[in-house]
């Protein structure tokens, strides 16, 4: 007798799954605003009719009950968290900072006052709100974001990148390092990615066309796959073979990632950080030292918008001006030149 799938009578959504073996397992199917909900119902070899009616109607009610009950706010503070994957002090701050809101509005725009008032971290709180309650709104939903028009500092922004001469000693540094940290650096300066992108990549990712990322701060992926080419490539492929475990769908990297960051932190001190003087040299370097290189040799601020995935070009211009500028500046002399030869 092959293996059957009959439902229950007398009960309806419990379903039967008999094996031939003459084994069974129980699952229990309804629907609740267009979702179609299934739980595997845990039971003994012996159990009776009525015991199964009532699991059945239990399990239902809490099926039922999980999609209709509301989420509330710290619920969406934690999936916040989550997706911007927040350092543990960090995540505990956003905690706290966020636990004084709710759903209610007024409530929020009057907690936010007391906060501006007190002056007592007030700028960092306040971005704070203000990030929250945009990517609420950003996914669905609707509430007034309390700091919506409260103007904030621009926070500072890293404008250190590598010479041709670091980028030298970088590869040279990292070639002495571990398989793993030799691909997390080379792909973090190539991509011109953030390192929660990299992070998460898994084996599947990489295709013919190239490296497809996942934007984690903003939730999407890449539009585009990013070429691999040379060293890193073969890197990848030789860092596969003695992974045999990684499969097409987990993350390639196997250390968490606080030691990984560590790692290549330690090595970005020991080789451009030793006398504290100037800008510091710092893992978000290698993302704009990228984006930089691209703009320097020709290639168009639209397309290193695209590269580094920014939802709007105009955060590409105001991190980038100086370097656009020069651009710009090139480009004139250009057609000047041109103007004056006709």
């Amino acid at each position: 007798m092959a293996n059957q799938l009959v439902s229950v009578k007398g009960i309806p959504c419990l379903y039967c799954y008999h094996y031939k073996n003459g084994g069974r397992r129980y699952f229990v199917k309804t629907q609740c605003q267009c979702h179609i909900l299934t739980q595997t119902l845990k039971v003994h070899s012996r159990v009776t009719y009525s015991e199964l009616k009532r699991l059945t109607q239990q399990a239902i009610r809490k099926l039922k009950d999980a999609i209709l009950a509301p989420k509330k706010l710290r619920d969406f503070v934690e999936d916040y968290i989550v997706v911007r994957q927040l350092k543990p002090k960090t995540a505990h701050a956003y905690r706290k900072i966020l636990s004084q809101y709710s759903f209610n509005a007024e409530q929020n725009a009057v907690e936010l006052a007391k906060t501006l008032q007190s002056g007592v971290n007030a700028c960092q709180i306040t971005r704070a709100v203000k990030s929250f309650f945009r990517w609420l709104n950003q996914n669905g939903i609707t509430i007034a974001n309390p700091a919506a028009n409260i103007k904030l500092p621009q926070s500072r922004i890293r404008h250190r990148t590598l010479s041709s001469k670091e980028i030298h000693i970088y590869y040279r540094e990292l070639s002495k390092c571990s398989l793993e940290l030799q691909l997390f650096g080379r792909l973090l300066l190539e991509t011109g990615a953030r390192v929660s992108s990299i992070y998460v990549i898994c084996k599947s990712d990489l295709t013919s066309q190239g490296l497809y990322l996942h934007n984690i701060k903003c939730d999407r992926e890449y539009a585009l796959a990013i070429p691999l080419h040379g060293d890193t490539l073969e890197l990848w492929q030789t860092y596969m073979k003695t992974h045999p475990e990684i499969t097409d769908n987990s993350p390639i990297f196997r250390s968490k990632f606080s030691v990984l960051s560590k790692h290549l932190r330690d090595l970005l001190d020991r080789n451009f950080n030793k006398d504290n003087s100037g800008e510091r040299v710092v893992i978000h370097t290698l993302r704009h030292t990228a984006a930089t290189l691209a703009l320097q040799n020709g290639v168009s601020i639209d397309l290193v918008s695209r590269m580094l995935d920014h939802v709007n070009i105009q955060t590409t211009m105001s991190i980038y001006a100086k370097v656009s500028q020069r651009q710009i500046n090139r480009a004139y002399q250009i057609l000047l030149k041109s103007l004056n030869k006709s």
